[in-house]
């Protein structure tokens, strides 16, 4: 089976920072404690991911990004959809924390109700520093919304643009965007 570009996120033009690209699966998924997202195992019968660059609607084109969100799609035979998830949140529940560039990084987890057949929001806290590593005060955020529909997981990870925050309100269209491609496709 092939995943076709169609399956997955298309950004809106006014969110558009440049054309979306493929990214190998491996590069894609996030790192937490562990290989959490892994790759889905044996009931795996395709997996593909995509990369776009977004923007605020309001930012000039000269602007450096806002941020990233990466898509990865796994399809998976009999209940391996399910399972992934219930092997992720079990994964997920033995990592509230982990160390990354010298700060602590919090993790929670969440349901995602009302996107797919069920979904996660990954929401991961740590201390916002500049480019140099220096903390400029508060937090930095970054999302991963994992979601099942049918036989199909995807990983929606955004990141700001250089360890910065990506958008929470974003995200959550990013999700629903996402979840009507794959309905698309599976149709």
């Amino acid at each position: 089976m092939t995943i076709p570009t169609s399956a997955f996120l298309e950004l809106p033009p006014e969110h558009r920072k440049s054309p979306r690209t493929t990214t190998p699966v491996a590069n894609a998924l996030p790192k937490l404690c562990g290989e959490e997202f892994g790759t889905g195992g044996r009931a795996v019968t395709a997996s593909a991911s995509m990369m776009n660059v977004y923007k605020q609607i309001e930012d000039p084109p000269e602007n450096v990004p806002y941020g990233t969100v990466t898509q990865t799609i796994f399809t998976f035979e009999g209940e391996g959809a399910s399972d992934y998830l219930r092997r992720l949140r079990g994964s997920l529940d033995s990592c509230r924390s982990f160390r990354r560039s010298g700060a602590t990084v919090e993790v929670r987890t969440r349901p995602l109700p009302g996107v797919g057949d069920e979904a996660l929001l990954v929401t991961q806290t740590w201390p916002q520093t500049d480019l140099q590593g220096n903390r400029t005060g508060g937090d930095a955020v970054s999302q991963i919304a994992v979601i099942r529909v049918d036989d199909v997981t995807t990983v929606l990870h955004d990141q700001g643009w250089e360890g910065t925050s990506g958008s929470p309100d974003l995200m959550d269209d990013f999700a629903r965007t996402a979840v009507r491609a794959l309905d698309t496709w599976q149709r």
